[in-house]
């Protein structure tokens, strides 16, 4: 289907600068990109046409409504983008979460992993959110 089929979402309040220092790294990019760069002038991430980039969760709320690959921080879960995109995504069991590093250790992404992974407590992890005083059952 190629990568125009999913659309790919980096959600970060951080999500402009980093992209920004990741194009001043060519020297740690593979030979062929590093040879293309000095031959062509070619930057892989200048401009990125299948990725699009919300500062917020009310950008991010904006997209049209499809399925899409999210990209959201902190890899923590335990506030900003990421947890509010995890609270929407969660209840919905078409919906899948990829952890693609492993979870800081002792965090609510690490706790939610293992439980799913070995599902001792599943649908009984607790997460409280900025928005509410009591904690949402996952």
């Amino acid at each position: 289907a190629g990568l125009s089929y999913y659309p790919i979402v980096f959600l970060s309040p951080v999500a402009e600068p980093i992209l920004l220092f990741a194009r001043t790294l060519l020297e740690w990019m593979s030979e062929r990109i590093r040879n293309n760069f000095d031959t062509n002038r070619t930057n892989p991430f200048h401009p990125m046409k299948h990725l699009t980039v919300c500062n917020s969760l009310q950008e991010y709320e904006s997209l049209p409504d499809r399925p899409k690959l999210v990209l959201a921080t902190p890899a923590t879960l335990e506030g900003g983008p990421a947890q509010e995109v995890f609270l929407k995504l969660a209840p919905d069991p078409s919906n899948t979460v990829i952890f693609f590093t492993p979870p800081p250790s002792g965090s609510l992404a690490e706790r939610l992993a293992h439980s799913f992974a070995f599902g001792s407590d599943r649908g009984r992890t607790t997460m409280p959110t900025r928005q509410q005083s009591r904690p949402v059952t996952i």
